[in-house]
C-alpha cells in the first residue's frame, strides 16, 4: 500500500505493514530507501530499542527514523537542500544519503539526523555527480552513479 513498509520473513511471508500515508511524523510518503542502525542503551518512550530503521522518501526532503521492531516514530531530518533522498548507508556514526537531484551526498549525524556536511560535484573531480546507491566498507564510501556509468 502507498505510504507503508512491508515487514516480511526470510521466506517471503508478509508479517505486517508499518506506517500510514501522509507527511506527518511517523507517516510515510513514497518510502523508497532503507538503512538500519544498531543502538546501545537507547530508550524510546522508556522502551529499550536495539535497532532503528531509516526511511528515505522519494520526492521529499525527508529521512525518518523508526524504532524497531515496533515502528514507532523517533525523529526525522528535513534538510532544506535535500531534495530527493535515494541510497542510504550507515558508517562511522554517520548516515550517508545520496541526493542525485542535488548532485550531492548529505552526511547526517547518526544520533540527531542533522546535516554535518555535503559531498558534491566539486568534491568529486569537478565532474557531474549523480549518486544513487551507497555502500561503506573499510573506512571508504562507494557511490553508484548510473549517469556516469561508474562507481565513485
Amino acid at each position: 500500500a502507498r505510504g507503508s513498509l512491508v515487514v516480511a520473513s526470510a521466506d517471503g511471508r508478509v508479517i505486517r505493514r508499518m506506517g500510514t500515508p501522509g507527511s506527518a511524523p511517523g507517516q510515510l510518503n513514497r518510502p523508497a530507501h532503507l538503512a538500519v542502525i544498531m543502538h546501545k542503551d537507547l530508550r524510546v518512550n522508556n522502551v529499550p530499542v536495539s535497532h532503528s530503521l531509516l526511511v528515505g522518501e522519494r520526492g521529499t526532503n525527508r529521512v525518518q527514523q523508526l524504532a524497531l521492531p515496533g515502528g514507532g516514530h523517533m525523529r526525522y531530518s528535513t534538510a532544506p537542500k535535500l531534495r530527493d533522498p535515494h541510497g542510504m548507508c550507515v558508517a562511522a556514526q554517520r548516515v550517508f544519503v545520496s541526493d542525485p537531484t542535488s548532485h550531492a551526498i548529505r552526511i547526517l549525524q547518526q544520533h540527531t539526523l542533522r546535516t554535518e556536511s555535503v559531498l558534491n560535484a566539486a568534491s568529486v573531480e569537478g565532474k557531474d555527480f549523480n549518486p544513487h546507491g551507497l555502500a561503506a566498507h573499510g573506512g571508504k564510501l562507494y557511490a553508484a552513479d548510473p549517469v556516469a556509468a561508474c562507481v565513485w
